[in-house]
């Protein structure tokens, strides 16, 4: 399967432009012209997508919301926040909302690219066990792999992994 990526911008002309590109380089792309229709695709889609570039200032829904709702969906779904806003406030809304980097909007082309290939690689050996294998995983691999990509299973770490949600909810 190949990996995808979504666009998410109010800005078609913007759209337009970065799907003609890494489609150019033999990405495949959807885009959607605003938050609200991305978080449909992605319903619909949960675990196609490898990685969401997210235009910040968009009037329904900003990028930092944006970005925290497509991560309650998909937590696995990795998320670029593109801007022409360059101000610390800016960057550090995203990033705190789960961005893992904003890049300018008038990014160089080659790259956009090498960013988009590194998150693309970077997701495809997260979970390069769980699709490459004939086997079921088990429960424990399943329970350790949501945690992090590891192999393996140890009867005390998947001890861990089952305490981890109890204790890292936030009290109402």
């Amino acid at each position: 399967m190949k990996n995808q990526v979504l666009l998410v911008d109010d800005d078609q002309e913007n759209l337009s432009r970065m799907r003609l590109l890494l489609e150019k380089d033999g990405f495949a792309v959807h885009q959607a012209q605003g938050a609200t229709y991305a978080v449909g695709l992605l319903k619909r889609n949960k675990g196609k997508y490898a990685l969401a570039i997210v235009d910040y200032h968009m009037p329904e829904i900003k990028g930092d919301d944006a970005t925290k709702l497509l991560l309650s969906i998909d937590p696995n779904l990795q998320i670029v926040t593109c801007t022409g806003d360059d101000s610390n406030e800016a960057h550090e809304t995203n990033l705190a909302a789960g961005s893992l980097m904003v890049i300018s909007r008038d990014i160089a082309g080659e790259k956009l690219l090498h960013i988009t290939r590194r998150y693309l690689k970077i997701f495809e050996n997260k979970f390069k066990l769980a699709r490459s294998s004939d086997r079921s995983l088990t429960e424990n691999e399943l329970l350790i792999r949501g945690f992090a990509p590891m192999r393996g299973a140890s009867d005390h770490l998947v001890g861990i992994c089952k305490l981890i949600p109890k204790f890292s909810r936030s009290p109402d």
